[in-house]
C-alpha cells in the first residue's frame, strides 16, 4: 500500500500540473472553428471572457496496470478574479479488487499570478500557492494570446444547435508562457520549475474535443486524453530522480502503459452563487509545497 500511494502522488501531481496549465488557457483554444470563421471566433472567445461565472463537472480516470483511480469533482468557479469551490470524491481500486473512497473539499483564489488552494482531508485543512497563467492587458491581449496557443483545429462535425471541434495546442507556446509565470512568482517556485521544465520538455502534441453551443456562443464541454501526457511526463522525472534503481523501475513499469482522460461538462453560465473562503479555513490552513499531492489517508 505504501508503494502504491507513492505511485498515487506521482501521477496526481504530473495530472495537477498539467492541468493546472491547460485550465487557465483551455478557454482560449475552445473558440478557434474553421478558418474563415474569424467572426465567430472572437464571438465565442468574448462569451467565454464575459462569463462572470459557472458550474464545471470534471471526471479525471486513471488506470494502471496497479490500480484504477477515478477522480470527480464538482467546481463553481467565479471568473474575474478567478476563486473556485470544489468537492472531490475520489476513488480507488487495486489488483486484488480492493477498492477505497474518500471525499475531499476545496477552497482555492487567484492572487496576483498565483492561485492559493485550501484542501481538506483527514479532518485538517492544507494551503497550497500553485502557479496561474493571468493574462494582462485586456481583452485584445487575451485574444492574441489565446490564438498563439493553437497549432491545429478542424470542426469534427456540426448540427443546427453546436460545433464538435479537435483542438491541437501549440506545446512551445504554452511552454513559454507557464515557464515565464512560474519565473516570475518567486524563489519559492525553483523546485517547481524544474519539474515543468522537465515535463514540458517530453511532451509531445495535446489535442482535446470541444463543443460549442451555437446558440449561446459557449464552450458546454470538453474532453481530452492525457495518456501520453502523464506517461511521457512521469518517466521523463523518473529518469532525474535519485530513488533507488529498483524502485524506479518498478514506477516506469507501472506508468509506461497509463491511461488518464478527463471530461469537463460547463453549466451555469453566470447562475453560480457568490463563493466566499471561510475565514477559519484560512486562519486553520497548515502551508504545504505545491510539489507534494495531497492524498487522503485512505487511498
Amino acid at each position: 500500500m505504501k508503494f502504491i500511494k507513492k505511485s498515487m502522488s506521482i501521477v496526481l501531481f504530473v495530472v495537477t500540473i498539467t492541468m493546472t496549465a491547460f485550465t487557465s488557457t483551455v478557454f482560449a483554444a475552445g473558440v478557434v472553428t474553421e478558418v474563415d470563421a474569424t467572426p465567430y471566433m472572437k464571438t465565442v472567445y468574448e462569451k467565454m471572457l464575459a462569463l462572470e461565472n459557472y458550474h464545471a463537472d470534471i471526471a479525471v480516470h486513471i488506470q494502471t496496470s496497479l490500480m484504477t483511480v477515478t477522480v470527480n469533482n464538482s467546481s463553481d468557479i467565479e471568473v474575474n478574479p478567478v476563486r473556485y469551490k470544489n468537492d472531490l470524491q475520489f476513488s480507488m481500486m487495486d489488483s486484488a479488487q480492493r477498492s477505497v473512497k474518500s471525499n475531499v473539499a476545496q477552497y482555492m483564489e487567484q492572487v496576483d499570478n498565483q492561485l492559493i488552494s485550501y484542501t481538506e482531508t483527514d479532518g485538517k485543512w492544507v494551503k497550497q500557492t500553485l502557479p496561474y497563467i493571468n493574462k494582462k492587458g485586456g481583452s485584445a491581449t487575451e485574444v492574441a494570446t489565446g490564438m498563439k496557443l493553437i497549432k491545429k483545429a478542424v470542426v469534427s462535425s456540426e448540427t443546427d444547435t453546436e460545433k464538435v471541434m479537435t483542438v491541437t495546442m501549440d506545446n512551445k507556446v504554452l511552454k513559454e508562457m507557464t515557464m515565464d509565470i512560474l519565473k516570475q512568482s518567486g524563489k519559492e517556485y525553483k523546485d517547481y520549475v524544474t519539474f515543468a521544465e522537465t515535463i514540458f520538455n517530453s511532451l509531445g502534441e495535446i489535442s482535446y474535443v470541444l463543443n460549442i453551443d451555437k446558440t449561446t456562443n459557449t464552450v458546454t464541454h470538453l474532453t481530452v486524453d492525457l495518456s501520453d501526457t502523464t506517461q511521457k511526463s512521469v518517466l521523463a522525472i523518473l529518469n532525474q530522480s535519485t530513488i533507488p534503481d529498483k524502485e524506479k523501475a518498478q514506477l516506469k513499469s507501472l506508468f509506461g502503459s497509463a491511461k488518464v482522460t478527463m471530461d469537463c461538462a460547463y453549466s451555469n453560465f453566470n447562475q453560480v452563487n457568490p463563493i466566499v473562503i471561510p475565514q477559519e479555513v484560512k486562519e486553520n490552513a497548515v502551508e504545504q509545497t505545491a510539489s507534494q499531492a495531497i492524498v487522503p489517508s485512505t487511498i
